[in-house]
């Protein structure tokens, strides 16, 4: 007979196999662990899609939870007539490695089948904190910071809209990463659904006033009203004055020819400035087209908000 070395009570081989199988298995553990750790210190971000109101001389008011949803205006304080609704993309770096993002924009789902993103118009926000919007399309993202971007999506919905053919709009916020194959995208149980027809993000409002649609046409077109004097455009002061003469030419609203001479009347008197007025009449008269069946009374002075 052969003796077998015993260790413990188990032969060699046993107990060999036994450390083999041990060793492998911390390997395994030490492995995962340095590509979680790669993974989690390296370049990720989270993205948020929240509905927000713009008043660009007074305030943001948003919606944090991510729906599609805003409540009625006395539910978020004084909603002035100089307002736009805008869509907060929100991108977050919670590793302990700087990121860069670019391509701020929205993916759209449920036109035609396809998925593809869309890129509207940013506008630049200043209040001193945590929402501050920047328009830039590409930046560095600190460890444990955000930035934040403010989208026009209601100047693309509409043609959304029309290409679905009837059906509803999905959207969802979406950013590319420097140094990742696939875009980061907003959640998708909070993904917005904007079924046709939808006109607003605000709940139990059934009409808008026709100084906001010819102010938003305008901010559209001049992006942040607040500009330093040395910078090329109007002031907000400008714009506010030429929209409430431009609205007491009319006690209804205007047929595009009307509103196009005034246009070029209050062009005209507002000689040396570097904006042209005229230009805009297509879209004020495609927006009153829009509102159709829900623009509020007509001042009979443009004063008369």
């Amino acid at each position: 007979m052969t003796s077998t070395s015993l260790i413990f009570g188990f032969p060699v081989a046993v107990v060999a196999l036994g450390v083999a199988i041990l060793s492998l298995l911390v390997a395994l553990i030490a492995l995962i662990w340095q590509v979680t750790k790669h993974v989690l210190d390296g370049g990720r971000v989270r993205v948020h899609l929240n509905a927000a109101i713009l008043e660009p001389k007074f305030q943001l008011a948003t919606n944090k939870s991510g729906k599609f949803e805003m409540p009625a205006p006395g539910g978020i304080g004084l909603l002035r007539p100089q307002n736009i609704e805008v869509a907060q993309l929100v991108v977050e770096n919670p590793g302990r490695t700087a990121v860069t993002i670019h391509g701020p924009t929205l993916a759209v789902s449920g036109v035609g089948g396809k998925s593809y993103s869309i890129s509207p118009r940013k506008f630049a926000w200043d209040g001193d904190g945590a929402d501050d919007a920047i328009t830039t399309s590409a930046v560095r993202v600190d460890p444990y910071s955000r930035v934040t971007f403010l989208l026009d999506y209601w100047s693309v919905v509409p043609r959304l809209h029309q290409q679905a053919s009837g059906g509803s709009v999905r959207l969802r916020g979406m950013v590319n990463v420097g140094g990742r194959r696939r875009a980061s995208r907003s959640s998708r149980r909070l993904a917005w659904r904007i079924e046709e027809g939808a006109w607003t993000v605000l709940a139990d409002v059934e009409e808008v006033h026709p100084y906001t649609v010819m102010w938003r046409e305008l901010y559209r077109a001049h992006g942040r009203i607040d500009q330093r004097d040395d910078l090329n455009g109007p002031s907000f002061e400008v714009l506010e004055s030429a929209i409430y003469r431009i609205m007491e030419h009319f006690d209804e609203k205007p047929a595009f020819d009307e509103l196009l001479n005034a246009l070029r009347r209050e062009e005209e008197s507002m000689e040396g400035e570097v904006f042209s007025l005229s230009m805009l009449a297509l879209d004020i008269s495609n927006a009153f087209d829009f509102h159709a069946g829900r623009l509020g009374k007509w001042p009979s002075s443009g004063r008369a908000l």
